[in-house]
């Protein structure tokens, strides 16, 4: 079960509508983006692929590095790091057959999109991560909902609300 951890122990109101749904949900994918880990309910990833091309779309928006092929199907690439609205974000090189990206591959029942990530981190179960929620974490459209920790202690990882990632990738690359 998550724990809801708080000042002296206290339970945080705001985020515990969405802490009580995540209690009963899948597991964590755990995985690392510019040097930060992140978690998104397990539910919301298909799988983990190689990038080693990307087609380039002309006039795509800001953020869609372009297509990639999944099994005959083509997926736009997005940058995470304009889904989360961070500044200055590294610039990551093409890749190639000798460099590819790794990527993680979301979506609802079918794959919408993947993004470049470093490596997967863990897959934690629900029972045995804490959870802290953003103050703001009941604003709908609010993308991270708190700070999950494993049982070690060792990872922290931002919680990203998977419907709201869906739905920006989706404005993002068009569908």
């Amino acid at each position: 079960m998550i724990t809801m951890a708080g000042e002296a122990g206290a339970e945080v109101a705001s985020g515990a509508v969405r802490a009580e749904r995540l209690s009963t949900a899948h597991p964590f994918c755990v995985f690392r983006h510019a040097g930060n880990a992140y978690a998104i309910e397990a539910g919301f990833v298909h799988e983990v692929m190689w990038i080693r091309e990307v087609a380039a779309v002309p006039l795509a928006p800001a953020g869609v590095y372009g297509l990639c092929a999944l099994r005959g199907q083509a997926l736009p690439v997005i940058e995470l790091a304009r889904v989360l609205d961070v500044k200055d974000p590294p610039a990551l090189p093409p890749p190639g057959p000798a460099s590819p990206w790794r990527g993680l591959v979301v979506g609802d029942e079918d794959p919408l999109a993947v993004f470049p990530i470093e490596r997967i981190e863990a897959i934690w179960s629900s029972e045995r991560v804490g959870f802290k929620p953003c103050a703001d974490a009941e604003t709908r459209g609010v993308l991270l909902l708190g700070v999950l920790e494993g049982s070690s202690g060792a990872v922290k990882a931002g919680l990203l609300d998977g419907a709201e990632l869906i739905r920006r990738m989706e404005r993002l690359s068009g569908r």
